[in-house]
């Protein structure tokens, strides 16, 4: 009888995600650590449980968990124990009784090399410890304690391999199971939407875009983004500057912006929204982000910034629209509003060539063949 393969894979959720889930689930921390797993896989946040469930090899079994849930994890324990640093702590109680042969462990900033080297010695054989960047942090000594860095991009895995480091590209994709728990049956009804973070000096040509864009659209937005415009520092800072455009800029933004949504939610504002907007962070200068293919797979009709490689992923004007600049995105919005017949048909065609090569299902196993070569 051939012996499994073991994979041990631990990434972390945002924990807004994780706050606003549990308060959605009441008395789902009271339940067992496999009912609490359920009920997360199901709401099919990217990522998390992506190689448990798409796990398509008999020789292979994956355990997936998401080491920052302080109650999914605490319920794998088997006692009340008291501990202090959790996370690492049943990371490794975990580690030592799997016993896996590879462990893939994000971020490298909490598994650094001191703690890499206390994960090996918990195996009773050698391992190999696979590390993450999705981020472009293109920095070769956070990964040195793992032996080969997962990256969602060639650009990112170029770096690593010019270092001397194993690296495979996993490029982001879309879970199909989606669209068996949303609505699907009704015509999107939002103009424009857009879902994602805000973020200061990270997305700050996301903000113009946005703020550009609300003065003559109106943009349904689901976002962390809040300022709070009417504090004595802002008023000061306004009467100051006279930056009465970002001023309101930011007060468009508040007033269009109803909160962040995750998981399913997130799935069906997507699907809600006529035309999506997508934009990358302000230092990445490829496309790559997982928002390429959740919109496409939900059927919305992408507007997202153009990038050099973006014709590798999906044909402009016939299965996406993209924009080089703030006032061709207004462009376009005006030109797709008007023209609802083409808008339908570049949705229609992205989102067939998203189930038909950008999912789970077709990027996992690829991904578990690689593992096992490494082995």
């Amino acid at each position: 009888m051939v012996r499994k393969i073991k994979i041990y894979k631990a990434f972390p959720a945002y924990l807004e995600y994780l706050n606003l889930f549990y308060s959605k689930n009441i008395d789902l921390n009271k339940q067992s650590y496999i009912y609490q797993k359920s009920k997360l896989i199901d709401d099919n946040f990217p990522w998390l449980f992506s190689w448990e469930v798409n796990n398509i090899d008999e020789n292979v079994e994956i355990f997936e968990t998401i080491h920052n849930c302080e109650s999914l994890q605490k319920a794998w324990l088997t006692e009340n124990t008291d501990i202090k640093d959790w996370q690492f702590e049943i990371v490794c109680e975990q580690i030592k009784k799997i016993q896996p042969d590879i462990c893939v462990i994000y971020p490298p900033e909490l598994f650094d090399l001191k703690k890499t080297e206390v994960i090996r010695g918990l195996v009773r054989h050698d391992i190999l410890i696979g590390g993450y960047d999705g981020m472009n942090r293109k920095n070769i000594e956070l990964y040195g304690g793992y032996d080969f860095v997962i990256t969602c991009s060639d650009y990112i895995s170029e770096y690593y391999r010019k270092k001397g480091m194993l690296s495979y590209v996993l490029n982001f994709a879309f879970d199909e199971r989606v669209l068996n728990k949303i609505r699907t049956d009704t015509p999107p009804y939002f103009d424009v939407g857009f879902s994602g973070s805000i973020y200061k000096s990270i997305h700050d040509t996301r903000y113009t875009l946005l703020k550009e864009i609300t003065k003559s659209a109106k943009v349904e937005i689901r976002s962390d983004f809040h300022v709070n415009l009417y504090t004595k520092r802002q008023l000061r800072q306004l009467v100051k500057k006279r930056n009465f455009d970002d001023f309101l800029g930011q007060w468009r933004i508040n007033k269009y912006n109803k909160g962040p949504v995750f998981g399913q939610d997130m799935y069906q504002f997507l699907r809600d929204s006529k035309i999506s907007l997508n934009m990358h962070g302000d230092k990445i200068t490829f496309a790559a982000n997982v928002r390429l293919y959740e919109i496409t797979g939900v059927g919305s009709c992408m507007l997202t910034d153009w990038k050099e490689n973006i014709t590798n992923i999906f044909i402009p004007d016939k299965e996406i629209i993209t924009y080089s600049s703030v006032e061709e995105a207004v462009d376009k919005i005006v030109f797709f509003k008007k023209n609802d017949r083409l808008r339908k048909k570049i949705a229609t065609a992205g989102q067939h060539r998203t189930l038909n090569e950008y999912t789970y299902k077709k990027v996992i196993p690829s991904l578990i063949n690689y593992l096992k070569k490494l082995l």
